[in-house]
């Protein structure tokens, strides 16, 4: 669980959660690049209107590294 997100915080006081959600894959893609096996999901995050973020790592899919490493996927399904 994380608590005080700044850019979290920014986005939902700017009115912009959905943009400031984006900001959120970071954490996805951080994780997947530096060992595939695993994904960083966000259970709860501040830009969907939730109290707090929280977190949850897992294991990756076969089609789940695929599509992150295509150029061509859109990948965010992935932090769910």
């Amino acid at each position: 669980m994380a608590r005080g997100c700044v850019m979290g915080k920014y986005w939902n006081e700017m009115g912009m959660g959905e943009l400031g959600r984006l900001y959120c894959f970071v954490d996805v893609a951080k994780y997947m690049a530096f060992n595939p096996d695993y994904k960083l999901v966000h259970l709860k995050a501040l830009p969907d209107g939730d109290e707090y973020c929280e977190f949850a790592i897992r294991l990756t899919t076969e089609q789940e590294k695929k599509d992150f490493f295509d150029e061509d996927k859109d990948w965010r399904y992935i932090d769910r």
